[in-house]
C-alpha cells in the first residue's frame, strides 16, 4: 500500500498524460510520461481509455502535420461555439458536453485524419481544463462574412457546422438543413479564414442586398420556392408551419425578390418567390425565443474542492481523463461524497450513458 501510495503521490497533478490509477500493471509502475502530454497545444495527448487495470493509456491529438485550421477561443472575446460533444479519440466514443459560451480560452483545431477532417479542441476556463476530439454535429462557428451555400442559401450567423472534406488549406463544409427546409442542399468550400469562433453579431455580416422596403408574412403550410432570378429554377424550397417574416427587396409583377433570415440556424435566404407565397404586411419586431433553464435533477448535492483535481469519464466499463478541474470550481453531484459520486459543472455535462467522477484525490479537500 505504501508503495501505491507513493506511486500515485508522484503522479497526481498531471494532465491527460499517463495518469495511475493503481499499481497492479507494469505500466502503473514504470514513471514514463509519454511525449507531448503537457497540454502545450494540440499535441498535447488526447484523452486514452484505460485498460481492465484501470490504466489511462495517453495517445496524441492532431499533430502539426495533421493541423489545417486552427480557431482560437480568446479569454476576453465571447464565444459562442455552443456545446460541442467531446471524446476519446475521432470517432468517439463521446464522453461530455462542454460549453463553450462565455470567456474561455484554448482552441479548436481541424486536422486531417485519414484524409478525412477531424476536429479537437483544448478549453480553459479559470483554472479548470479539457480537451478531446470533437463529435462531428457538435460544433457551432461563425462565419466572418456571408458564405453562399446554394444559389439562395447564404450562412451568415453562428451555425452548427458539418465538415466534409479538407482540399489544400479550404474545407468543405455543410450545414444540416432546418426543418423548414424541403428541398436543396447547404454546401461549401471555404477558407479557414472565413469561419471564426468568436461571437460574430449576425446583422454585421452583409448580404449584399438592399435594405427592405417592408416586411411581409409568408405563406404557412404551402412550398416557398426561392428562385436566384426571376425565371430561373427554384433552388431552394421551404415550408413553415409558424410565423415567418420576409423582407421586399424589390417587388415584381409576378415574383417579388424577397430575404428571409432564420437566426436560430445561422442561415439567410435571398430570391424571388411568387407573390402568392406573400401573406399580409408585418408590422412589428420578432423577439428571440425563450430558451429553458436547466434544473438539478439529480445532481441536488452541490461542493467544491480546495485543490485542483483530475477529471475522468466513464462509460460501459472504460475510463478516460479529459483534464483537471480548478479550486474552488462549483460541483453539482449525485451524491453527498462528491469523491465517489457523479458530478457535473454548469460548462460540463456528461452524455447519455457516460458518468464524469473525480479521481480519487481524499486530500484535495472537496466539501460542500
Amino acid at each position: 500500500m505504501a508503495q501505491c501510495s507513493a506511486v500515485a503521490a508522484r503522479w497526481r497533478g498531471f494532465l491527460l498524460g499517463a495518469v495511475v490509477l493503481g499499481c497492479s500493471s507494469p505500466e502503473s509502475r514504470t514513471g514514463t510520461r509519454a511525449p507531448g502530454s503537457d497540454l502545450a497545444g494540440p499535441e498535447a495527448s488526447e484523452p486514452g481509455p484505460a485498460s481492465a487495470a484501470g490504466t489511462m493509456h495517453p495517445s496524441r491529438g492532431p499533430s502539426a502535420a495533421e493541423t489545417v485550421c486552427r480557431f482560437p477561443l480568446a479569454a476576453d472575446r465571447e464565444s459562442s461555439a455552443g456545446w460541442p460533444v467531446l471524446g476519446g479519440g475521432p470517432s468517439g466514443p463521446w464522453l461530455v458536453s462542454v460549453r463553450v459560451l462565455g470567456r474561455v480560452s484554448g482552441e479548436i483545431v481541424l486536422a486531417r485524419r485519414d484524409d478525412a477532417p477531424a476536429m479537437w479542441a483544448r478549453v480553459q476556463r479559470g483554472e479548470s481544463r479539457v480537451e478531446g476530439w470533437i463529435r462531428p454535429d457538435s460544433l457551432r462557428l461563425s462565419p466572418t462574412r456571408a458564405i453562399a451555400l446554394s444559389d439562395t442559401g447564404y450562412l451568415v450567423g453562428n451555425a452548427r457546422l458539418v465538415f466534409t472534406a479538407v482540399e489544400g488549406e479550404a474545407v468543405g463544409i455543410a450545414v444540416p438543413p432546418p426543418d423548414t427546409l424541403r428541398g436543396g442542399e447547404l454546401r461549401a468550400t471555404v477558407p479557414c479564414a472565413w469561419l471564426t469562433a468568436d461571437d460574430h453579431p449576425v446583422l454585421s455580416v452583409d448580404l449584399d442586398v438592399t435594405r427592405p422596403s417592408s416586411e411581409r408574412v409568408l405563406r404557412r403550410g404551402v412550398p416557398i420556392e426561392f428562385r436566384a432570378t426571376a425565371d430561373a429554377k427554384p433552388s431552394s424550397t421551404l415550408a413553415f408551419t409558424d410565423l415567418a417574416v420576409a423582407g421586399i427587396l424589390q417587388p415584381g409583377a409576378k415574383r417579388t425578390r424577397v430575404v428571409y433570415r432564420d437566426h436560430v440556424a445561422g442561415l439567410a435566404f435571398v430570391g424571388w418567390v411568387d407573390n402568392e407565397a406573400l401573406g399580409e404586411p408585418f408590422v412589428g419586431g420578432l423577439g428571440l425565443l425563450g430558451t429553458g433553464r436547466e434544473v438539478d435533477g439529480d445532481f441536488p448535492h452541490h461542493a467544491a474542492c480546495a485543490q485542483p483535481v483530475d477529471l475522468v469519464a466513464e462509460l460501459d466499463g472504460r475510463r478516460w481523463q479529459l483534464g483537471r478541474l480548478g479550486a474552488a470550481e462549483r460541483l453539482q453531484a449525485d451524491a453527498p461524497d462528491v469523491t465517489l459520486a457523479s458530478i457535473r459543472t454548469d460548462w460540463l455535462r456528461p452524455t447519455e450513458g457516460a458518468r464524469l467522477r473525480l479521481a480519487a484525490q481524499r486530500d484535495a479537500g472537496c466539501r460542500p
